[in-house]
């Protein structure tokens, strides 16, 4: 360790100011969507709740049995809130869920929306990717609807 008069002395040693200017990798935002029941029967109120840790859009779809999506809702988020709206369980009865999406923009990305609703594969398998895609910033909560 070296004192300021040997740093004035030796010509060799400077102090420098060094900042590094680069890309910030952003983590993708974490987004939920959950309910209190997973388990509904047809015409059973539904309160949702969601949001992300991230400020943007979110977009809540209901996912029904075969895929077929429903925009319930889309939000301007300011990523430290929860938000929460009601609806009410209807038909056709089977597995459905709910799927919110974040974007920095009120449209969301139509790959997005379908990359995020989309059935998952069967036994969580699939075709091997060189090149993955990057994580789609979707909350998923599956829950079943039964005839009354």
């Amino acid at each position: 360790i070296r004192g300021q008069e040997d740093r004035d002395r030796d010509p060799l040693v400077r102090t420098l100011r060094l900042r590094i200017i680069g890309a910030e990798e952003q983590e993708p935002p974490i987004v939920f969507v959950s309910s209190s029941q997973s388990d509904y029967r047809v015409g059973d109120g539904i309160k949702i709740v969601y949001g992300a840790d991230t400020p943007g859009w979110l977009h809540v779809y209901a996912v029904e049995p075969g895929g077929r999506r429903s925009l319930l809702k889309s939000q301007k988020v300011s990523g430290h809130d929860v938000y929460s709206l009601t609806t009410w369980a209807d038909g056709p009865a089977g597995p459905h869920s709910f799927v919110a999406i974040h974007s920095e923009r009120e449209q969301p990305d139509e790959k997005t929306v379908t990359a995020a609703t989309a059935e998952p594969a069967a036994k969580g398998l699939r075709a091997i990717d060189p090149e993955p895609a990057p994580p789609v910033p979707a909350g998923v909560f599956r829950f079943s609807v039964s005839e009354p």
